[in-house]
């Protein structure tokens, strides 16, 4: 019943994660495209902070909690390749926040390092690595 339930937790904590790290880089493409305004640049600004600090690195810490103790109650063979597949490309999740968390303080003190269209670019860098962790999981090689 624990399995069950931390599961949940896991899955529930993953979708709002992800949704963050998708939906935070578009807003930073909106905000670089409008940085000349000041009353857009505080209104996204606003915009990113809340996101970042109330619901992606909340639903990050859920889903590194709950990952970790779905590890240590679930039997999963380390000597095949998906979990060392699923463990990378979850490290480099933990990156890409850190990375945007690291953009969005830059671009709040007014230093925007990237284009719109790079951050477009970016922006697919989640959806990767989830399509890895998915495959990874469910196929299990």
């Amino acid at each position: 019943m624990m399995y069950e339930w931390t599961l949940v937790i896991h899955l529930l904590s993953v979708i709002s994660w992800m949704a963050a790290l998708f939906y935070l880089p578009r807003v930073m493409v909106y905000h670089i495209e409008n940085q000349n305004r000041s009353d857009a640049n505080q209104i996204l600004g606003t915009m990113e902070y809340k996101l970042q600090k109330f619901i992606m690195l909340p639903a990050m810490i859920a889903t590194l909690l709950s990952g970790l103790v779905l590890v240590n109650v679930a039997y999963i063979d380390w000597t095949l390749t998906w979990p060392w597949i699923k463990a990378s490309a979850v490290f480099f999740m933990f990156v890409f926040h850190g990375w945007l968390s690291a953009t969005r303080r830059k671009m709040s003190n007014g230093l925007f390092k990237y284009s719109s269209t790079q951050m477009r670019i970016l922006n697919e860098v989640p959806t990767i690595l989830l399509t890895v962790i998915v495959i990874s999981v469910i196929i299990q090689y």
